[in-house]
């Protein structure tokens, strides 16, 4: 369905060459990531499949997404970093514990490294379409997790977080094998992902995976298992991240998202067991 408020906004902000281009844009997504079906994992998970190719993805990330989001990302702070920023704060026991480094991977917009950047911890973010670091000191933006290894490469992170962007990619340990090169053995890895292992989906069930079928660039589908794979501590919520309404669930049946706290441990042993551990 065209929207039309949406097409309005990009040719009252960007102009004909605006609307021009994110029809052009539009086709590209439909051509990587439309018409698939999702393939179950035992690790935990569902995948797109067929996968679009990294080369796509980065495509897809670098001009497609963020131009279709511009006026969110236009946002330094909204409700649900308030409440991840509340989240982290309690897990990681600040201000008692220390946290010198804080890495924000899959920034976005930002948010929740902006409300940390205060505190005086040194910020770190990884996102693909780029972030404003307003020319604050100790706050430091990449667009990949290899340009920031290759940049620091002795850093050691208290804290890695995520929110809502696991499910963007190709394979969890794109992610999860630098982490652990990356994560102090007294950190923790704290993300945010879909649930998508409803127990009764109805009708109006959108987040893909249990369902057979993928939601819009999400290419991976988790479940609790995954995580418990990890040894991660696990919490479910229900409501709309978009209006941070966060109701806490006991189990994952009616949840719509799942949050993992991941120690250094819990990740050194599932990746030894792989033998990804070089």
């Amino acid at each position: 369905m065209i929207n039309i408020r949406r097409l309005f906004y990009i040719f009252r902000t960007k102009g004909i060459k605006g609307l021009k281009k994110h029809f052009e844009l539009i086709a590209f997504e439909k051509k990587i990531l439309g018409n698939k079906t999702v393939k179950w994992c035992d690790d935990g998970y569902w995948k797109m499949d067929p996968m679009p190719s990294q080369a796509d993805l980065d495509r897809y990330y670098k001009e497609v997404y963020w131009f279709s989001n511009s006026d969110y990302k236009n946002d330094i702070v909204v409700g649900r970093d308030l409440k991840h920023a509340e989240f982290i704060k309690q897990v990681i026991n600040m201000p008692h514990a220390s946290v010198e480094n804080f890495l924000n991977y899959g920034a976005g917009h930002g948010g929740v490294s902006y409300l940390f950047y205060p505190l005086g911890i040194n910020i770190y973010n990884i996102e693909p379409g780029g972030i404003d670091s307003f020319d604050l000191q100790n706050f430091h933006a990449y667009e990949s997790i290899e340009e920031l290894k290759d940049s620091n490469p002795s850093i050691l992170f208290d804290v890695i977080y995520g929110s809502h962007v696991l499910e963007h990619l190709i394979d969890p340990l794109d992610f999860f094998i630098p982490a652990l090169q990356l994560l102090h053995p007294d950190g923790k890895i704290i993300v945010e992902v879909p649930n998508t292992r409803i127990k009764k989906p109805d009708s109006n069930y959108f987040e893909g995976g249990c369902d057979g079928k993928t939601s819009g660039s999400h290419t991976i589908y988790y479940t609790k298992d995954f995580f418990e794979n990890l040894g991660a501590k696990i919490f479910f919520y229900g409501g709309d991240y978009n209006l941070a309404d966060y109701p806490k669930l006991s189990s994952e049946d009616n949840a719509n998202f799942l949050r993992a706290v991941i120690n250094y441990e819990g990740l050194e042993r599932f990746l030894s067991t792989k033998d990804l551990i070089t």
